[in-house]
């Protein structure tokens, strides 16, 4: 059976949950501050994030070795922009996870070549802006996931 708490360090495969618990907390709130700069009540935000973040981090993850995100830097209209997606093996197509089970998104691999060239709060900071596209609460994300099925 497969197990969280592979270290980014050793070069091993780590699951997007360990390297959340990995991350620097008040580096990682700036980074995803920063990608809410539409935001009309940013410290609002950064207590809603917080608490997010302290109730994502015990969550138990459901682990999946054949899931994997990445982020890739992607030109659209002559706009660079960084790309956050899941990719599974034997599949070539690439996935957001926005109406994921966050659960399901803490148990993807994390790609370390993104990690590396992105860093680790950014990366993490991404992913967690595109897993709560639908809001901090993850009822919200359940009742936008029930809408596509």
């Amino acid at each position: 059976m497969e197990k969280a708490g592979q270290d980014l360090k050793a070069g091993v495969p780590m699951y997007f949950y360990d390297a959340l618990k990995q991350c620097n907390t008040e580096l990682l709130t700036k980074k995803f501050l920063k990608l809410c700069v539409d935001s009309p009540t940013i410290c609002r935000t950064e207590t809603a994030f917080s608490k997010f973040l302290r109730r994502l981090l015990h969550t138990v993850p459901n682990l999946c070795s054949k899931a994997v995100i990445r982020l890739e830097q992607e030109e659209f209209s002559d706009a660079h922009y960084n790309a956050v997606y899941a990719e599974f093996e034997n599949d070539p197509n690439r996935y957001g996870f926005e109406r994921n089970p966050w659960a399901d998104t803490l148990g993807y691999r994390a790609d370390p070549k993104s990690i590396r060239v992105h860093g680790l709060e950014y990366f993490a900071a991404l992913v967690l802006w595109q897993m709560t596209w639908f809001g901090f609460e993850e009822e919200a994300v359940r009742q936008e996931r029930s809408q596509h099925e």
